[in-house]
Formats: C-alpha cells, sequence, structure tokens
C-alpha cells in the first residue's frame, strides 16, 4: 500500500470504530414541576405583596415558600380590591391560600350565601374550602400537588379557628 493509501485506510478504521460504539445515553433533563401559584399572579416577597393589598392578610404558617399578588375578584385592579396568594407547607402537604377583600360580592356555593354564615368552611371543589371572614376576606384552600381532600378541609377548619375568624 502506498503511505497516502495506507493514512486513508486507517482513518477510516478509526471513523468505523467510533461509529459503532453506543453513544453514551443522557436522561432528559428533569423540569420540576410548575407551582400553582406562578399561575394566579405575580410573585414577590411577602413584604412587597402587603404593601400591594389593603388588609392584613391571614398568615397560615412559618412555613411560607411562595406569595404572589393576584388579581381581584371583579372591579378594577386597584390597592384595594387585589389579592394575595401564599403557597406554605403543613403537615407535609404544599397548599395554596388565596385571600381578597370581599368588596360587595355575593359569593353563594351552591345554595349557600356565605356572607350570610362567616367562618363556615364549604367545598367549592373537591379538595378545594372557600370561606368568608367576619372581617370580610374571601379565603380559599386548596393544594399544589396530589393531597387528600379530607387533609385541606382540617388545615381549613385550622385556620378558619386561628385566623381571622
Amino acid at each position: 500500500m502506498r503511505p497516502l493509501t495506507q493514512i486513508a485506510f486507517a482513518a477510516s478504521l478509526v471513523i468505523a470504530a467510533a461509529c459503532s460504539r453506543p453513544a453514551a445515553i443522557r436522561p432528559a433533563p428533569q423540569s420540576s414541576p410548575t407551582i400553582l401559584i406562578s399561575n394566579r399572579g405575580v410573585s414577590m416577597s411577602l413584604e412587597s405583596a402587603v404593601q400591594k393589598i389593603s388588609f392584613r392578610p391571614l398568615l397560615p404558617s412559618s412555613n411560607i415558600s411562595h406569595v404572589a399578588v393576584i388579581p381581584p375578584l371583579g372591579g378594577e385592579d386597584t390597592l384595594q380590591n387585589r389579592g394575595i396568594a401564599i403557597e406554605y407547607t403543613a403537615g407535609g402537604t404544599t397548599l395554596l391560600l388565596s385571600e381578597w377583600p370581599r368588596q360587595k360580592f355575593t359569593l353563594t356555593v351552591g345554595q349557600s350565601d356565605l356572607g350570610a354564615s362567616p367562618c363556615a368552611v364549604k367545598a367549592y371543589k373537591t379538595d378545594g374550602a372557600i370561606w368568608i371572614t367576619r372581617a370580610g376576606v374571601v379565603m380559599t384552600l386548596q393544594p399544589d400537588g396530589v393531597v387528600r381532600a379530607e387533609r385541606v378541609f382540617t388545615e381549613a377548619a385550622r385556620l378558619v379557628k386561628t385566623g381571622n375568624c
């Protein structure tokens, strides 16, 4: 063989060997699940959020992970109408507490007018609780992730007992 032919032959063997090796398998990057609060409003620090609402929110736990200012239940997006969402961990579960000033709305679940019986927790969905405080703040509690509905309602009862009711 001529020297140039030998180089070409050697190069083809190296390429063939490289092609015959299985490529390293890399797992697809795992994306973290989107937290529920990120779909609700503008995330910020608790201190900043409290300055953008007109009421004193119930702080459900010292294990607060995220806070967001959320749009009003209705009407204009003003300091007096905006709400706050607080994501926190309690009893090993992640929950989202949302709070708004009631404004002048009549809120009903089924046949129940929530304003007629403040602090009475009602189910607005299978794993979602709603109530109105005596101070006129509308509260909802729901899980962020898979949580038994019973756990949500137990936590709602705790909040009613220790909170603004």
